[in-house]
């Protein structure tokens, strides 16, 4: 949040890339549209509280009405008057959508925005995500522990274990060939396999709090395949630059 100027100017974060992140404008899509959105304010007025461009009300307003339009939200003046909870779950994730892209962001950084919904809309968010990526040439940074939804959306991935990432690699690449074990179990989950007993598959324990992060390998405590010098000391990168992990085991 830091990092999309929606903090305090006293929050400050460090990240070094080049071309310097200060030269983008970052957009931030919310998990829980019900809660992100001012339940006090109508549709439209939120949405144009977004736009950064100079321009008059009336401009605005149909700034907002063709971007409802373009993210297939039914009847988008009736829309514009409206209340958030006068709205589906579904609809409120695309004004939440219709937000982020009203700063004409460089960058759109989607935080699980589809977790909250049943399949069908989820789907639909995700399929709605992909075209404004496709038709566009804003880089879309997609947050979620179900990998499926991002198949076939994601160019790379990087899968992060209790703030260190762990493995990094395209995505065809992580897919059919996971090196890391919690790689390799967020996708078992994710393809919902179940074990002997008919039940489905999950990580066994809990992920550690910030104050008791282990040494070495956080993952260790729930890894089935961890020998003891993971218990001591964080695993030294391996692999290519196309495709990395930290993983002793595997090659």
């Amino acid at each position: 949040m830091a990092i999309a100027g929606l903090l305090p100017k006293t929050a400050r974060f460090k990240l070094e890339s080049n071309p310097s992140l200060k030269n983008f404008i970052i957009s931030f899509i919310f998990q829980d549209p019900l809660n992100a959105l001012n339940p006090l304010m109508k549709i439209g007025s939120q949405i144009k509280e977004a736009i950064k461009t100079k321009s008059n009300s009336i401009n605005k307003k149909q700034l907002v009405l063709d971007l409802l339009d373009k993210l297939e939200i039914s009847d988008s003046t009736k829309r514009y008057k409206q209340y958030p909870y006068e709205l589906s779950g579904g609809m409120r994730q695309r004004i939440l959508i219709a937000m982020a892209l009203a700063r004409d962001p460089d960058i759109l950084i989607a935080d699980e925005p589809a977790t909250s919904l049943d399949v069908r809309i989820k789907y639909q968010i995700i399929e709605m995500l992909k075209k404004i990526c496709l038709e566009s040439d804003k880089a879309i940074i997609y947050i979620t522990h179900d990998l499926d939804s991002v198949k076939g959306f994601a160019d790379y991935i990087t899968i992060m274990y209790a703030g260190k990432i762990v493995e990094w690699g395209r995505a065809e690449s992580i897919y059919h060939n996971p090196k890391h074990p919690y790689t390799k179990n967020l996708i078992k989950l994710s393809q919902q396999y179940k074990n002997q007993e008919g039940r489905l598959e999950y990580i066994k324990g809990q992920p550690p709090l910030p104050e008791n992060f282990s040494e070495g390998c956080r993952f260790h405590p729930r890894c089935e395949v961890a020998i003891e010098n993971c218990k001591l000391e964080d695993p030294k990168i391996k692999g290519t630059t196309e495709h990395w992990w930290k993983c002793p085991l595997n090659d």
